[in-house]
Order: C-alpha cells, then sequence, then structure tokens
C-alpha cells in the first residue's frame, strides 16, 4: 500500500509541477513578446511549441536509446493527435479561438500547409523500408530550422 501512496503523490506532484510549468512560460513568452516586439504567434509556434514538446522528446529519445521503437512513435504519433483533438478541443471549450484576419490574413493557410507536409514526411521516408535513417532524421531537422527560418524572416 505504501507503494501506491508513493506512485499517487508523484503523479500528483508531476501534475502540480506541469501546471506551474505552463504558468512560468506562458508568462516568460509573454515578457519575451513584449521586450523584443514579436508576435504571439511567432512565440506560440517557436517557444511554446519547444517549451510544451520538450518532455515528448525526452521520451522519445530515451525510448530509442533503449530500442523501444514502439514506445517512441506511439508517443510521438500520440502526442500530436492529442494535442489537435484535445488540447485545441479544451481550449475551445474555455474561450472560442478568434483568428484575427481569418484563416487566410492571419497567414494561419500556410503554417497549415507546412504542418501537413511535414507531418505526411515520415510516411514517404519509411514507406519503402520501413525504416527511418539518420539521413531522414536530419532532413526533417533541417526542415524545421527553415521553418523557423521563414518566421524570422517573415516577421
Amino acid at each position: 500500500m505504501k507503494h501506491r501512496s508513493r506512485q499517487i503523490a508523484l503523479i500528483a506532484a508531476g501534475i502540480a509541477g506541469v501546471v506551474i510549468g505552463a504558468e512560468i512560460l506562458i508568462n516568460s513568452a509573454v515578457k519575451i513578446m513584449v521586450v523584443f516586439g514579436v508576435s504571439e504567434k511567432f512565440i506560440g509556434l517557436t517557444i511554446v511549441a519547444f517549451g510544451t514538446s520538450l518532455p515528448e522528446l525526452a521520451t522519445s529519445v530515451i525510448a530509442a536509446m533503449k530500442k523501444e521503437m514502439d514506445i517512441s512513435l506511439g508517443n510521438l504519433v500520440g502526442s500530436n493527435v492529442f494535442n489537435i483533438l484535445a488540447v485545441l478541443g479544451a481550449a475551445a471549450l474555455v474561450n472560442p479561438i478568434v483568428i484575427p484576419g481569418g484563416f487566410m490574413g492571419s497567414g494561419l493557410f500556410i503554417d497549415y500547409m507546412v504542418m501537413m507536409t511535414v507531418s505526411a514526411m515520415p510516411f514517404f521516408m519509411i514507406r519503402k523500408s520501413f525504416t527511418l535513417s539518420r539521413i531522414d532524421g536530419a532532413i526533417l531537422l533541417t526542415t524545421y530550422g527553415g521553418y523557423i527560418a521563414y518566421l524570422v524572416l517573415k516577421g
């Protein structure tokens, strides 16, 4: 019974840590936005996205190092599906998400096209050999770097 109580306490501490960390992340992102004069969208697409994805990155890398690729892939796919459906849905339930300028005027169309294209890239990379190679990994990371460069250059 002691073991279960410890597990419950660790889970509660983890949840509290995530909530506190999210609060710190959002407050820091807003301060960065104000200091550097960049848009909320840019901060969301870069700093906040990176910060909230670090747990998935750590889990997937550790799983890959232990050769537990099902866990690594399941974590990544599950996380993306969860973020799109549950997180976006819950956020919209709390407060409707207004897109200033509309879908096209806000530039969201391009971001969605990038998201759908890069989501399909791993599928096309693994379809013949069922292996995502180191070169494929480098291509994916370079593509992300290119997207960040695009965001910086477009202002």
